[in-house]
């Protein structure tokens, strides 16, 4: 069997979509299942990042009743700007990752003398807030989280340089 396919993973907000293209840059087959998304108040959103991994799978899975896996040369992931989660020793997500849409930081962000440097540090005009101002409110406020923290992934925003 010839592996002429490239899977595009994308894992936004709402959704993971997985889309075989073949070497023209036609799309194939594709795969897509639902991520929830969480307002557990007003200005807070968050994510369960297991859902993550769960609706990247279910969306694989239905991909693959589509085409032969055999058939897969690549895989290629995008996934949402300015989400973060935090991570224990073993994988294990500590705490809901924080959302891009999430303003919890806002009035912070807005308080800061340095709001400005730390937006051009990090290269974010999301909404004028960063994650890097989620990230220490979320040290400010949860000191736990952060003390059991061993790993943080964060979606790359599209101004940031790789």
């Amino acid at each position: 069997m010839q592996r002429d396919l490239v899977i595009g993973i994308d894992s936004s907000t709402t959704a993971t979509k997985a889309i075989a293209w073949d070497r023209t840059g036609a799309p194939v087959a594709d795969g897509r299942a639902a991520i929830p998304l969480a307002q557990p108040r007003p200005r807070y959103f968050e994510q369960d990042p297991e859902d993550w991994w769960r609706s990247t799978f279910l969306a694989m899975r239905e991909l693959t009743t589509k085409v032969d896996p055999a058939r897969i040369t690549g895989v290629a992931i995008s996934n949402q700007r300015e989400t973060f989660g935090l991570f224990g020793e073993h994988g294990e997500p500590i705490r809901p990752a924080i959302v891009w849409l999430d303003e919890r930081a806002m009035d912070q962000m807005r308080r800061e003398s340095n709001a400005r440097r730390l937006r051009a540090r990090t290269l974010s005009k999301q909404r004028n807030k960063t994650t890097l101002c989620g990230i220490c409110r979320a040290e400010r406020n949860a000191q736990r989280s952060h003390r059991e923290c061993k790993a943080m992934i964060r979606g790359p925003s599209k101004s940031a340089p790789g």
